[in-house]
């Protein structure tokens, strides 16, 4: 589509880590990792279901980027990168994650 463009090149900079690309999270500009973790597992798991598809970071601030409409493309609010670690536990998103990983993994192994 000739009206969309990159966006969210410096996504993770702030923590010298490189977190461009991944999902937006419904319609935000928001890349939560517990919805994208949930979506994975759960795509994953229809395919070894069904043998079809069915349709550890956030970066963002949820408050922020609610309070603005704008195109990814046109953003300019900051990219706030939230981790986990022993001083901001987050065992339900890494057990999510590692869930997700998990169920991918079934999903491409070789036959």
């Amino acid at each position: 589509m000739t009206w969309r463009r990159n966006s969210g090149l410096s996504d993770g900079s702030v923590m010298k880590v490189d977190l461009v690309g991944g999902y937006y999270d419904a319609g935000d500009n928001m890349k939560f990792g517990f919805p994208l973790a949930f979506t994975t597992t759960m795509l994953s798991w229809s395919v070894l279901e069904f043998g079809v598809l069915v349709d550890k970071l956030q970066v963002g601030d949820a408050n922020k980027d609610h309070a603005c409409w704008e195109r990814p493309e046109d953003m300019d609010t900051q990219r706030t990168v939230i981790k986990i670690d022993r001083n901001s536990p987050g065992t339900d998103v890494a057990a999510e994650t590692a869930a997700a990983l998990a169920s991918a993994s079934l999903v491409f192994r070789k036959q």
